[in-house]
């Protein structure tokens, strides 16, 4: 019962994982300078990850 519940969550998660990265290096290409941002977004992504999980 719980094996397709962390299926769906996964394919779920990915999907704006993938949305952020793509963000992220939009970030770190107008701010190369400046780590604080990746640290941000990172964190973020680990937060959402524990959320859900």
């Amino acid at each position: 019962m719980k094996i397709p519940e962390t299926e769906q969550n996964t394919e779920e998660l990915q999907e704006p994982i993938a949305m952020r990265t793509r963000s992220n290096t939009k970030r770190q290409s107008r701010l190369k300078e400046n780590q604080t941002t990746t640290t941000a977004t990172s964190s973020e992504t680990c937060r959402d990850l524990h959320d859900q999980g």
